[in-house]
Parts: C-alpha cells; structure tokens; sequence
C-alpha cells in the first residue's frame, strides 16, 4: 500500500517535484515558438513578428528581440501586420534592423497600413498575397467629434482652398478660424517625411522598380521611387485612409511584389503561425507585440 502523502510529507514533496506546474501561457508560448521556427526553416534566415501599432519605442522592442537571436543568420524577414502609427518610430525601426542585417525582407499575411506601409517600402522583397494589402500613408487626425479619425491632409487641402479663394463667407471664415496652423504645419512635416523615406529607401534597396513593365537599372530608381511615394500619399487619389491597396495596384505604381501563396509550404507555415498568433494576442491586447526566437 501506498504511503499516507499526510503522513509522510517528504513523499508529497517528492510528486511535486516529478510533476511541475504548466501554465497555460508556458504552452501556449512554447507552441508559438515552435510555429516561428517552423517559419524560420522555410525561409532558411531568421523572422521577426511586428503585431500592432507602430507606436514610440516599438523600436526598443525591435532591438531586444533581434539582439536576442542566437547565432542569427544573414537574413531577415518581417511578418509585419499593423494598422499604422508613428512615421517617425519607422526610422528607428529600421536604423535597429540594418544594423544586424544586410537584406530584410517584409511579408504581410493581411494589412501593413499608413506607417507600416512607409516601413515596409524599407525592405529588399515584399511578399504578398491575394488577402494582403497596403495603405496610403496620408496621416490621420481626430474628427470635430474627437472620435472618428480623417485624413490629416483633407484639412491641409481644404485650409489651401480657402487661402487661395479670399472672399470668404462668415461661415468659412468660421471654419478657417477652427484650423490649427501649428497642427497644419506638423501634418505637412509628417506627410513629406514619409515621402522622404520612402523615397530613399526604395533607392537604395535591392527592391526591383519598373516603369511600363521594364525593370529599372538602380541608377535610374531614384526618380521613380520619389514618383510611387507621392502616389501613395495622394489622398485624393485613394480617397480614405482605409484604402486597401492589393499587389495589383502596387504593380500598377511600378513596384515588384512577390506572391508568397506561389510557395505553398512557406504558405502553410506562415498561416500555421499567424491564426495562432492572432488567437494569442487577441486574448491580451497590446500596443504592440513583437516576436522573435529569443525574444516573447
């Protein structure tokens, strides 16, 4: 017969030794990892995930979880999926990203939208899908009801129309009036900053170009990335910020996308990966979650 755990409680101490307690996150994490690295085998290079909005010190995250990468590789590519955010923390992310690594490559399972676009434009390779898309990169401000958000550049755009015009009525003076200059100036600022790196970007990349379907010699990029950024930022050609900009469309603007589905296992892989992520994060919402093998 078994001893009495009650009365012998060295032999107690001894079953909780053999048995630890799993926590569910422990799982869970374990199994993340596991699709990351399975991620990571079809690429042959190493894989970071950006998941959410691209807000101050997204950068920081960005570092630790690339320096944090045991024996990394010379490549690297990025599951970026991310509503927009701060055009500025762009930069950072990719001065950290550069640093370590000589190609980085972008894949987008769903939307990398306004600043997520900007960061993507940053890369050697965008791969993309059916389902995947961009966005314009015109920045957003609050609504008069401080609830919906609107095209930062509409009110830009809309305050030249009533300089140009003069003889306004009470009621579009009224309107200039609610016009923030200072706010105006800094929307410009962020605008032409995206285009800026946008521009210098797609210039020095490895990413192909083409004007009418020829492939452009890198001498000869510079021109027609400055002419996809401002396409990009015309917010009077995509007419809302929400504007899902498919491969077909970027095609059209002159950039060379690759259709990641045209590799079904890397497709398996990736997918494997991003329902459970999605599930993952879903349960414990963040500014931003970022993923890497040494780093969750």
């Amino acid at each position: 017969m078994p001893e009495d755990k009650e009365k012998n409680p060295e032999a107690a101490q001894e079953t909780a030794t053999i048995r630890p307690k799993i926590s569910r996150d422990g799982v869970l994490r374990n199994w993340l990892n596991k699709k990351l690295g399975e991620v990571e085998d079809a690429v042959v290079g190493d894989v970071l995930t950006i998941y959410g909005g691209i807000v101050p010190e997204v950068s920081i995250k960005v570092r630790m979880a690339i320096e944090s990468i045991p024996q990394p590789s010379e490549s690297l590519l990025v599951i970026l999926h991310t509503g927009g955010g701060r055009v500025e923390e762009t930069q950072n992310i990719v001065q950290v990203m550069r640093k370590h690594y000589d190609r980085v490559n972008f894949l987008i399972p769903v939307r990398a939208m306004s600043a997520g676009t900007v960061l993507a434009m940053s890369g050697d390779k965008i791969y993309m899908d059916y389902l995947s898309r961009l966005g314009p990169i015109d920045p957003q401000t609050p609504g008069d009801s401080g609830k919906k958000w609107v095209p930062a550049l509409s009110y830009l755009h809309q305050y030249e129309e009533l300089i140009k015009k003069g003889n306004l009525s009470i009621a579009e003076l009224t309107l200039l009036n609610k016009l923030d200059l200072a706010e105006l100036h800094s929307i410009d600022l962020a605008a032409n900053l995206a285009v800026s790196l946008i521009t210098d970007w797609l210039a020095k990349s490895k990413l192909d170009l083409t004007d009418n379907g020829k492939l452009l010699p890198a001498e000869a990029k510079r021109g027609k990335a400055a002419e996809i950024a401002e396409e990009l930022k015309n917010h009077k050609k995509w007419l809302s910020h929400g504007y899902n900009i498919h491969k077909d469309k970027l095609a059209e603007l002159g950039l060379v996308i690759d259709d990641y589905s045209d590799n079904p296992q890397l497709t398996r892989v990736v997918w494997d990966y991003f329902f459970f992520l999605v599930e993952y994060v879903g349960e414990e919402p963040r500014p931003a979650f970022v993923h890497s093998r040494g780093f969750l």
